[in-house]
């Protein structure tokens, strides 16, 4: 089974090198006094027990506060921009990247829920043909001190490469700025879905919609759009309603989607498959993996949910491989990914299904898929040992 692409490389040198000096520039631009500084571990415990079990005692704006920003600032930051760096420096993606701020003079980047700048930073570090490229951020948060907080970590880590604006603005009000080649909302969408009952699926679907129109309304001519959230079941699920939503505007996923047919992993109900991927944290500075472990979050995987989003139908096909590998009966090994068929069950040896990075897109069998897994309804795939780059697959086999 030919391998089409591949996504979430680890973390090279530069990029690991770059991600310890942000974490020196946070505490150059945001130290905390000596007789503070064990109350930052348990400021971190309880920011993540508001972003998390008690969401419903987080107040809007809650990045406005000096203590909550600094300990945001010190372990939620840092683990976002790891994130973004992974999908930023993937191959694919960040070839798409370059060619968006190909040089032209005013291509903009608008940042939507840019609070303290996780976007920029990532850009800057996984991608760095862009740091020399005459780029427009316009940064666009309600919270105005966390965009200015923002604003002052970018110049003392990236300096002046880029022109900044920044917009206090919410994502329901449209403000006026120029046509952007890159619209960004990541980790902000859920300020909006959380609100809305997960069972009611119609109040979700009409959020969506609105949230395309005025996105897609800033994209410049062959713009891009990108969606990125936690990896849980309400991220996916609204993600899946986006999709349609945003289709309905003429916005079809590039990545990770193989095909612009509807989710078979959205999530929405318990038990069901939700698009995700889990990524290792190797490269992690081990600064930041100290204060991890002393607030009581020590991280050994990551996880995010992501649409990558451009006008016009891709057209794509291949199987992408999205799960983390699980056992079967039999010794064997499983994944789950999806295809413009539907839902898929990559069945292999252990050895094979975790040697396929997640997000890997694989080349879809040649014979058509007819059977089905029969406890996930899932179309199979069976991945020869060794499969990666030009292993053999077949799409028959029996169910489990």
């Amino acid at each position: 089974m030919k391998t089409l692409e591949t996504f979430f490389p680890p973390l090279d040198g530069e990029a690991q090198k770059q991600l310890e000096r942000l974490g020196a520039s946070v505490e150059t631009c945001f130290p905390v006094p000596g007789r503070f500084s064990r109350e930052i571990y348990r400021n971190i415990a309880e920011l993540s027990r508001l972003l998390t079990a008690d969401r419903e005692r987080r107040k809007d704006g809650y990045l406005g506060s000096a203590r909550v920003f600094s300990a945001y600032s010190r372990y939620f930051l840092p683990w976002n921009v790891l994130r973004l760096c992974r999908l930023f420096s993937s191959p694919p993606l960040s070839r798409v990247l370059e060619a968006l701020f190909d040089g032209k003079d005013g291509a903009a980047l608008a940042d939507w829920g840019a609070g303290p700048f996780s976007v920029p930073l990532a850009l800057w570090i996984a991608v760095p043909a862009l740091r020399d490229k005459p780029l427009d951020v316009y940064a666009l948060d309600h919270v105005k001190n966390a965009l200015t907080s923002g604003e002052r970590l970018f110049r003392a880590f990236a300096g002046d490469a880029w022109k900044v604006n920044l917009r206090a603005a919410r994502l329901e009000t449209l403000p006026r700025l120029a046509p952007a080649r890159l619209i960004t909302a990541a980790y902000v969408l859920n300020e909006l879905f959380w609100k809305i009952p997960q069972a009611d699926t119609a109040a979700l679907e009409r959020g969506a919609q609105k949230t395309a129109r005025r996105l897609v309304l800033q994209a410049a001519e062959g713009g891009a759009i990108l969606i990125v959230e936690p990896g849980i079941p309400r991220s996916a699920q609204y993600l899946a309603f986006l999709k349609e939503a945003f289709a309905r505007e003429g916005f079809f996923p590039r990545f990770p989607c193989p095909a612009a047919a509807l989710c078979p992993m959205r999530g929405g109900r318990k038990g069901a498959k939700w698009c995700h991927f889990t990524l290792d944290t190797a490269g992690a500075p081990a600064a930041l993996e100290e204060l991890s472990a002393r607030s009581g979050l020590p991280k050994e995987k990551a996880t995010l949910s992501f649409l990558f989003l451009q006008k016009g139908e891709t057209g794509g096909r291949g199987i992408r491989v999205i799960s983390a590998p699980f056992a079967l009966d039999g010794g064997a090994a499983g994944r789950y990914g999806c295809a413009r068929e539907g839902l898929i069950l990559i069945r292999g040896t252990p050895a094979a299904l975790r040697a396929l990075p997640p997000g890997t897109l694989l080349c879809a069998p040649s014979s058509p898929l007819t059977r089905r897994d029969a406890k996930s309804g899932a179309f199979i795939v069976e991945l020869a040992a060794g499969a990666g780059d030009a292993g053999a697959a077949s799409a028959g086999a029996a169910g489990e």
